[in-house]
């Protein structure tokens, strides 16, 4: 699968780090407890994110 992250990989990149980070930290809130496994959670939701977005885009 090819991703397709616009004029400026890196800036879309980061901001969906910054996306996830907040995102897991809502997640880690409701967990009661640090997450072991962040980066299979942080993973997930950016391969959710940028699958989302292709989705979106070949409609």
């Amino acid at each position: 699968m090819q991703v397709d992250l616009g004029e400026n990989p890196v800036a879309r990149l980061a901001d969906l780090l910054r996306e996830t980070e907040r995102a897991h930290g809502v997640y880690e809130h409701s967990l009661g407890h640090p997450d072991p496994d962040w980066p299979q959670w942080y993973a997930r939701h950016i391969y959710d994110r940028l699958t989302e977005d292709e989705a979106a885009r070949s409609e």
